[in-house]
């Protein structure tokens, strides 16, 4: 029996298209007993979770906002080429920020010092966290090119971004940076940098970053900032904690769930294990592994703070600001780039076909040209034509139909 769960893995929409979820304030549970859920996350955030006036799930306490296009490299790997990390102007969260021909100037010198070794643990992340282009609805299959700007729903896959990506990705698989396994293997990019074999990856940054990204990957781990900050219409809504609507006793299951967001000694045990046994604590109130523990041995090693409900209650992870509550939610606020469609779900189950021939298209043409394997102009083709084949064209009509009568009802011109 699951109770309670993070939509991360199946989606939120799909969650509530098939009715795994129950509403959080139905007979006043969130009012009577979430209240520590209500003083945690803010109203409008609560509201953003929201599908059809309905609350179905909780967002977790993060960064809503992203810096796009972050680069991490193993700093060994940099140390190998004698790379001056610090020749490089830091952006406002203290990563070096660079461009794409710095990023493809250092590849080329590790793909030399290093041959025995792949450059890029590639993902199929593009789009979702090296670009400010918004999945408004949940998914790319239509979105907003232009997101501060425009609510206008756009063809994603024969625009200049994906394109761009596409080429990025075909110009580092002809030089020999990515694994020719990169269609079958599915390893996390961060197990793989890891392991050792690779010593590259992209993700998206925010404050702190670098020590979660060192502690995923096991070793000191170099940020390079080559994108912009960026919070998309489903940054608050993408996984949101729910309550499952076959639950026995739905008061205790609200009632653990808002222990989750407000109690420290629950969220302690949930993000960092148990205190010494995995961690300890410093003199500073901070942590750090338990004597004995490191990065390679423990077995509850937090790299997936992003989906708790709120870390920021609990303790701080050595390396971070005491304060990273605080400079997480500044962040937030002081995004450069908020999609005019923040707030806005979709209930898309009135095109659930669609959408599932949409997925089995992308899934069937994308990954060729996704990961380089294929010219940009011939792979785009070949997957454009697929999703158009498979009903893109009404699904966005769909899509920009829903958005359109919730930007009139939001007031959002």
């Amino acid at each position: 029996q699951v109770d309670l769960f993070s939509t991360c893995a199946l989606g939120y929409n799909v969650c509530i298209n098939n009715g795994y979820v129950m509403d959080l304030e139905e007979d006043d549970l969130l009012s009577k007993y979430g209240t520590g859920i209500s003083s945690a996350v803010r109203k409008d955030y609560l509201d953003a979770c929201r599908v059809g006036g309905t609350l179905y799930g909780i967002p977790p306490i993060k960064d809503y906002a992203i810096q796009t296009a972050a680069v991490c490299i193993g700093q060994e790997y940099l140390d190998g080429i004698g790379y001056d990390y610090s020749s490089l102007k830091a952006d406002d969260l203290g990563y070096a920020k660079a461009t794409w021909d710095d990023i493809n100037g250092i590849f080329k010198q590790l793909h030399t010092k290093y041959p025995d070794k792949f450059v890029m643990a590639i993902q199929d992340n593009g789009l979702s966290q090296g670009s400010s282009v918004d999945p408004v609805g949940g998914d790319y299959y239509g979105g907003l090119l232009d997101p501060q700007n425009s609510l206008k729903v756009e063809d994603v896959y024969t625009s200049d971004t994906f394109k761009e990506w596409c080429q990025r990705a075909y110009d580092w698989n002809q030089a020999g940076y990515i694994s020719q396994d990169a269609l079958t293997d599915d390893t996390g990019a961060s197990a793989k940098v890891k392991s050792g074999s690779y010593m590259a990856m992209m993700a998206c940054s925010k404050p702190g970053y670098k020590t979660q990204i060192s502690g995923e990957c096991g070793r000191d781990m170099a940020v390079f900032d080559v994108g912009d900050s960026f919070m998309s219409s489903s940054s608050v809504s993408a996984f949101p904690w729910c309550i499952n609507q076959n639950t026995e006793d739905p008061v205790a299951a609200m009632q653990v769930l808002n222990a989750l967001y407000s109690d420290p000694v629950m969220s302690n045990y949930l993000c960092w294990g148990e205190e010494g046994k995995e961690y300890k604590v410093n003199d500073d109130t901070s942590i750090t592994y338990a004597d004995g523990v490191d990065a390679n041995n423990s077995q509850y090693y937090p790299n997936v703070l992003w989906m708790m409900p709120n870390p920021y209650v609990a303790h701080v992870w050595q390396g971070d600001p005491l304060d990273i509550g605080t400079q997480m939610a500044t962040f937030n606020d002081s995004c450069g780039c908020k999609s005019k469609a923040l707030g806005f779900t979709w209930d898309n189950s009135d095109v659930s076909s669609e959408y599932t021939a949409l997925k089995n298209a992308y899934d069937q043409y994308a990954p060729q040209v996704v990961f380089g394997f294929t010219a940009p102009d011939e792979g785009i083709k070949q997957l454009d034509d697929a999703l158009k084949a498979a009903g893109l064209d009404d699904y966005m009509t769909a899509k920009q139909d829903a958005l359109d009568k919730w930007a009139k009802e939001s007031g959002v011109q």
